[in-house]
């Protein structure tokens, strides 16, 4: 199986749905306030951000999508939960679409890093687990059109 997601050097199991992407410009509103006290908003071309994206990456328990270890969500737990205080910035690669640096956004309610066995499947098989991971770019590196 071909692995298409990296985080700080940890190869995610299975596909996950970013949930996010297409909620995100690179251009920046801006807003003033005239001579005459009227706000203004104007979009500027030249001021494009160059970090920030939010990247939500979600599994669903039903239909089956995405599913991971809990090894592999451990260790990216451990990893994440570890350096919370830390300005710390990690490589990310999502397919052959982008790649860059991440640092994990732990002001989402319940870390940046959520996950929960998955229960009643045909097997009980115990090691696998929905999951929800919330990064943000600081940089990123265009591998093809996004």
């Amino acid at each position: 199986m071909a692995v298409n997601i990296h985080i700080a050097g940890v190869q995610m199991d299975n596909h996950m749905v970013w949930t996010d992407r297409w909620k995100w410009s690179p251009v920046k509103e801006q807003e003033y306030i005239t001579i005459y006290g009227q706000v203004e908003s104007v979009l500027d071309g030249m001021i494009r951000r160059q970090h920030g994206r939010p990247i939500s990456l979600i599994t669903q328990e039903s239909p089956y999508i995405g599913w991971q270890k809990i090894s592999t969500m451990t260790r990216l737990k451990t990893l994440a939960d570890a350096l919370s205080g830390l300005n710390s910035y990690f490589d990310f690669v999502y397919y052959d679409i982008l790649e860059g640096k991440v640092k994990f956004v732990h002001t989402m309610e319940g870390g940046a890093v959520q996950f929960s066995p998955v229960v009643n499947t045909a097997d009980d098989d115990t090691d696998w687990c929905t999951a929800q991971i919330y990064l943000r770019f600081m940089e990123y590196y265009p591998i093809s059109p996004i």
